[in-house]
């Protein structure tokens, strides 16, 4: 019994996924305080779908670099992609909180008000976004 063209390029793929998911979680294991491998693996994590162990990951790497406005954001987009608007929020708050003038987050809070439909909300941060763009 085969799998056929496309059975076998799915198994590749899986493969290659597993693969660069354990040679990021190793990087992760040997430099436990790489805030930047903890992105990375979240951000394959989440592009998989495991929402759970994403999560733990962008967590941890909050704890590491608490004072890191980009280290929320990555959090905050995880959430919000994962369903959980009132989670998104509070992580773009506080990225906003550590860095005012952060492009970036005050943008994406603002696309998540948007699909909130928190219409008066999203414009006032879209504008302050533009603002800091200039």
């Amino acid at each position: 019994m085969g799998y056929g063209v496309k059975g076998t390029m799915e198994i590749g793929r899986s493969a290659a996924i597993e693969h660069g998911l354990s040679g990021l979680r190793q990087v992760v294991e040997a430099e436990p305080q790489n805030v930047e491998a903890r992105f990375s693996y979240a951000m394959a994590l989440e592009g998989e779908g495991r929402w759970d162990d994403a999560e733990r990951e962008y967590r941890r790497a909050a704890e590491i670099r608490p004072e890191s406005a980009e280290a929320y954001v990555h959090y905050g987009d995880m959430l919000r992609k994962a369903r959980r608007p009132e989670d998104a929020e509070a992580q773009y708050r506080k990225a906003i909180s550590l860095s005012p003038g952060d492009f970036r987050a005050h943008f994406r809070y603002a696309t998540m008000l948007e699909e909130q439909k928190r219409l008066e909300e999203a414009e006032d941060e879209y504008v302050r976004a533009a603002c800091l763009k200039r």
